[in-house]
This record gives structure tokens, sequence and C-alpha cells, in this order.
């Protein structure tokens, strides 16, 4: 197994199928967010530090078909922390900019400039 195998999370069966149903019934969507199942990210939320277990989230995208089968990838899901008072909108105009603001930060923290 390769270092970059052993980094990519193992996700549940089950939020396969669950992420693949949703976005089955709801063709329209690009974007979703649930909670995690059992043991989906527990390292990753760990990583947020002391937080309350029901804030965690987490942000599904579709990607494009050659990027999936270029990673082998179904779904992109994000580890997701909701904020103490925070309520998340469970809608593409919501989740794309939250997304797009997730992806922007982790590119600059690994030294990417802006496109």
């Amino acid at each position: 197994m390769s270092d970059r195998q052993s980094q990519i999370p193992t996700i549940p069966a089950e939020a396969k199928l669950d992420d693949r149903a949703f976005f089955g019934q709801h063709k329209d969507r690009k974007f979703r967010l649930r909670e995690p199942f059992p043991g989906e990210y527990t390292v990753e939320f760990r990583q947020f530090g002391m937080h309350n277990e029901d804030r965690r989230r987490i942000i599904v995208a579709r990607i494009a078909a050659n990027m999936a089968r270029r990673h082998n990838l179904d779904y992109m899901r994000i580890p997701f922390l909701l904020f103490a008072d925070e309520t998340v909108e469970d809608t593409d105009e919501v989740l794309a900019p939250i997304l797009d603001k997730i992806m922007r930060d982790a590119a600059a923290g690994m030294g990417m400039k802006r496109g």
C-alpha cells in the first residue's frame, strides 16, 4: 500500500450507499450536507480539537466523471464542523461557497497560487 493510499480514510459502505441514493433521487443537486456515519472521518474530526460531536457534518459533492475515474472516487467528502450556534442549510446555493472557501484555503495552505 502506498503512502497516499494509507492516508485516504475508509468511507463506511452505508455512507457510500446513502450518498449514492441521495444523488440518485436528487439529480439536480451537486452538494449535500449530512451527519457522519459511525467511524467516518473520526481521525480527521479529532484534528479539529475539542468540540461537541453533534456539530460534525460531512459535505458531499459530485465530482466530474473523468476525475472520478482517474482517482477511483464516487463523490468528494469533506469533514466539516459547525460553529456552536450555526445552522447551515442543505442547499447547493449555501454549500457551494462554503466548499469553495475550504478548497481555496487548502490550496493556499499548500502554497498554490490563485488562478
